[in-house]
């Protein structure tokens, strides 16, 4: 399942670059960061979940977000 993954073109350097140097290229981060905030914002802007709930996918957003803004873009030398 790996080599097929990491054949993939659409994603498959990035999985290279994850487990070779630990980082993530700038436009997978904008490109991650734009479809958390847009799914998780949509859950809790349009649907019907308790406050709680609501605030759990927050929290879970922003700590998804830190960790992905905290990663290296590119390789130290």
């Amino acid at each position: 399942m790996h080599i097929w993954l990491t054949s993939i073109p659409l994603f498959g350097d990035a999985i290279i670059d994850w487990e070779k140097n630990r980082v993530i290229k700038p436009k997978a981060k904008a490109l991650a960061l734009t479809m958390i905030w847009l799914t998780m914002g949509y859950s809790i802007i349009f649907s019907n979940l308790r406050y709680e709930l609501k605030l759990m996918l927050f929290a879970i957003a922003i700590s998804i977000s830190v960790f992905i803004l905290t990663r290296n873009s590119y390789p130290k030398e």
